[in-house]
């Protein structure tokens, strides 16, 4: 009921407004003002009875001046009416009085409706708070005991402080950016989650002497691909080791620094996928100390500040893990069914909790979750991302057939495209760059469409020159894409960035370029390529990755049978030009232009 009184009271149209945000916590303020005097708090002149938009920030002030902490004066301190239009100031409190005088406003249901309306409002959202069922998900997959003391830094975890709260938890927060609602969620729900406000990486403020405040859990959804200064953390603690520019690994490092028991995190797919450099001895020490428990994979709409595939992952210090389980969350069974023109109350995106825990729990083997060694994470040279490790239906059917396999990296040289620059000059050596639209659809390279002069790379674009026979993987954005290069080809075509050329070594029992192009472009090579996908925002083929993709021993009558199938195909693809070629001639019969 609450929540639609606030939408009666608000004009929520206005919710793409810069001030949208700053009128519902001007709303919450005032609210928390009418609950004080209606539980008598207050002295008889600071009645809101008496409000007039005039008056309001004389009236704040003096309410944040007030000694006696029952009276929360924390929540007036924060200045919200600024960039609010007046008109708008007036509507609220003319709307609000009524409300008031009615007796429609559900106190304890406030501090969460103000949460879900200000994580509609977009971009221009000052803070952001996890929605209901991740909130739930993560609070099922810990599993604290009660009056467990749970430490939940970065304010996107304040809905997940107020749930652990109400599960009769000792909860304490750490947010980087003061608003009222913190104190609004401790008064209007009647809680007693301990509130600091100051960043948790620059300068925490849990500490005992000589150490970090220890918990039995850690919560947390830390700001997504937030790069650090490390020179700017003055940490006394030693809590980074490996200094990293990146946050994830910032992040993890911290709660673990506060972390007696278990951690769980939101992270995103990039850290899993990252296996260079610091980025790498950090999960390589995650491994060694057997702190992985299990990392699950959230559908993309899951939240909307993690644009990619958030995921969850749970770290434990209990119990060392010499393996651990992964879990596709985002596939259909787990995922809802959101409705777009939904606007209240906030849409879910996970379902069957419970299924998920208990399967974690139980280590279930399923096409959605997996149970992995650290071992075989170790030969993925680290990489975590969850679609490698599952099985792909595929795959599994084609067992048998890929028994006997040895890896691309003996059969081929593979050389890596790089960025040519092409010079503002006609002084200089021609070349025909093959871009990815140059591949046609029966996967031919028919031209090389962008005419490029090189002056300062003639070396390298030399290096990636092509050859016919040449098969061309694409490595970036339409990861998987297959282009042969025919026997007639230009002698200055070269390859673009977007590129892995394979070319095919001599003597080996391959004969024909043909048969390995058919087989990469085949269901089975096309899954195993898309199983070593890497990136979140932008799709990858890393080389190391490229090279170890294993080819299965072919006989000289498969080889064959593969040469006559392409042959085939050819000819198909070939009829089908001709009939829309009849077509347009069809077209242009009786009216020619």
């Amino acid at each position: 009921m609450s929540a639609d009184v606030i939408l009666r009271i608000i004009d929520d149209n206005d919710r793409d407004e810069i001030w949208y945000c700053d009128q519902l916590l001007l709303l919450g303020q005032l609210i928390g003002w009418a609950w004080l005097e209606k539980h008598e708090r207050l002295p008889s002149s600071l009645s809101i009875t008496k409000l007039q938009p005039a008056t309001i920030k004389e009236t704040f002030a003096q309410l944040a001046a007030l000694s006696d902490p029952t009276c929360y004066p924390e929540i007036f301190c924060f200045h919200c009416l600024q960039g609010i239009p007046q008109s708008k100031v007036d509507t609220l409190i003319n709307n609000l009085t009524k409300a008031l005088r009615a007796e429609l406003i559900i106190y304890s249901e406030i501090p969460h409706t103000l949460q879900q309306l200000i994580n509609r409002a977009g971009i221009q959202t000052p803070f952001w708070t996890l929605p209901d069922d991740i909130v739930e998900l993560m609070t099922v997959l810990i599993s604290p005991k009660q009056n467990s003391s749970c430490y939940c830094p970065f304010n996107g975890t304040l809905s997940l402080a107020h749930h652990l709260a109400d599960k009769q938890q000792n909860v304490y927060t750490e947010l980087q950016q003061g608003n009222p609602l913190p104190y609004l969620t401790n008064l209007l729900s009647d809680l007693a989650i301990e509130h600091r406000i100051s960043h948790p990486i620059f300068d925490p403020s849990w500490q005992q002497p000589g150490t970090l405040t220890q918990f039995d859990y850690c919560f947390a959804c830390p700001p997504s691909k937030q790069r650090y200064n490390v020179k700017r953390i003055n940490d006394l603690y030693g809590r980074f080791p490996e200094q990293p520019l990146y946050g994830d690994v910032i992040h993890i490092r911290h709660l673990l620094a506060h972390c007696r028991k278990q951690t769980i995190t939101v992270i995103t797919e990039s850290v899993l996928q990252r296996t260079a450099g610091k980025e790498r001895n950090f999960k390589k020490q995650l491994l060694e100390e057997g702190l992985v428990k299990a990392i699950i994979r959230l559908p993309a709409s899951a939240f909307t500040p993690y644009r990619d595939n958030p995921c969850l992952i749970i770290l434990d210090k209990q119990q060392h893990h010499n393996d651990m389980m992964i879990f596709d969350a985002s596939v259909d069974y787990f995922r809802t069914k959101t409705k777009r023109k939904q606007v209240y109350p906030q849409h879910k995106t996970v379902r069957n909790i419970e299924i998920i825990h208990q399967q974690i729990e139980a280590h279930e083997i399923t096409s959605y979750s997996q149970q992995v060694s650290y071992n075989q994470i170790i030969e993925n040279n680290y990489n975590m991302q969850i679609h490698r490790y599952l099985k792909h239906p595929t795959l599994t059917r084609l067992k048998p057939v890929l028994q006997e396999t040895v890896p691309l990296s003996e059969l081929t040289d593979l050389i890596r495209g790089q960025s040519v620059t092409s010079s503002n000059t006609v002084n200089g050596d021609q070349f025909l760059e093959v871009m990815v639209s140059d591949i046609s659809v029966e996967g031919i390279v028919e031209r090389a469409g962008k005419p490029i002069i090189v002056t300062d790379h003639l070396e390298r674009a030399i290096q990636q020159r092509l050859k016919p026979g040449d098969i061309l993987l694409v490595i970036k954005g339409q990861t998987g894409k297959i282009g042969l290069v025919p026997t007639i080809c230009g002698n200055n075509w070269i390859a673009s960035q977007s590129f892995q050329i394979i070319r095919l070594k001599k003597g080996i029992w391959i004969k024909d370029p043909i048969v390995l192009f058919q087989y990469l472009c085949s269901s089975a090579g096309q899954a195993l390529l898309q199983q070593r996908r890497s990136g979140a925002s932008v799709p990858l083929l890393q080389t190391h990755d490229i090279k170890k993709l294993p080819i299965p021993k072919m006989s000289d009558e498969e080889q064959v049978m593969a040469r006559k199938n392409w042959e085939e195909i050819r000819h198909i693809h070939s009829e089908i030009r001709f009939l829309q070629d009849k077509a347009v001639t069809f077209k242009q019969k009786i009216w020619k232009t």
